[in-house]
C-alpha cells in the first residue's frame, strides 16, 4: 500500500491546478462525488469489465472507478490535511460487529459490497456533520470524519484484492491519466 498522504497531497494538488477549487466544493458535494465514483464501480462490474479497459485513452473499468473513489477520498483529505496514513492505521472495517481480518475477505456479491462502500462513505458524512473532524479514540476504537474515511478505503483494497487487481497501479494510471486532462477536465462547471 502506498502512502496514502503522498497521494492525498497528489490529487488535492491536481484538483488545485486543474480548476476544481476555483470555486471550492463543499464537503457535502465532494462526498456526494465519492459516491458517484462508487456508483460507477458498481455499474462496471455489473457489467462485468472489472478489469482495465481503454475508452480512447481513457482507462475505465471496475477497478479503475474504485481507483478513482480513493483518489476522490484523498484529494478530500489533502484539502483538510488530514493525516490519511495515521488514520489507515487507527482504523479497522467493521459492520454488523464483525471485525475483518487484515487477510480475510469473503465477498458476499457485487451489490452488498457497493452498499457496505456507500455507507461507510455516508458515515464519514454523518462524523463531518457531527463536527468530529479529528480522529478521536481510546488507542482501540477510533471515531471521526478522517476514520470513516480510512475504513472506506480499507474496503476498497479488500474489494480489489479479491478481485485480483492491484489498486496501487490502478490509481497510478488514472492519476496519470488525470493529469492529461484539460482544465475542469474540459467541463464548464
Amino acid at each position: 500500500m502506498q502512502s496514502l498522504n503522498a497521494l492525498a497531497k497528489e490529487s488535492f494538488n491536481r484538483a488545485v491546478s486543474k480548476g476544481f477549487y476555483e470555486n471550492p466544493p463543499t464537503v457535502l458535494e465532494r462526498i456526494a462525488l465519492i459516491h458517484s465514483e462508487i456508483s460507477e464501480a458498481h455499474e462496471e462490474g455489473s457489467k462485468g469489465l472489472i478489469r482495465t479497459y481503454y475508452n480512447g485513452n481513457k482507462p475505465e473499468g471496475f477497478g479503475i472507478e474504485l481507483a478513482d473513489v480513493v483518489i476522490r477520498i484523498a484529494d478530500h483529505c489533502g484539502c483538510f490535511n488530514i493525516d490519511l496514513d495515521l488514520a489507515m492505521k487507527r482504523s479497522s472495517w467493521r459492520r454488523g460487529g464483525v471485525l475483518m481480518s487484515e487477510h480475510g475477505v469473503v465477498v458476499e456479491g457485487l451489490d452488498r459490497c457497493m452498499c457496505l462502500l456507500h455507507g461507510t462513505v455516508s458515515d464519514a458524512a454523518e462524523r463531518f456533520r457531527e463536527g468530529k473532524l479529528e480522529m478521536q479514540g481510546n488507542g482501540v476504537l477510533w471515531e471521526g470524519f478522517p476514520i470513516e474515511y480510512a475504513r472506506a478505503i480499507h474496503q476498497v483494497y479488500r474489494l480489489t484484492d479479491a478481485c485480483h487487481l492491484d489498486l496501487d497501479e490502478l490509481i497510478r494510471i488514472k492519476s496519470d491519466y488525470n493529469e492529461t486532462r484539460p482544465h475542469k477536465h474540459g467541463k464548464a462547471c
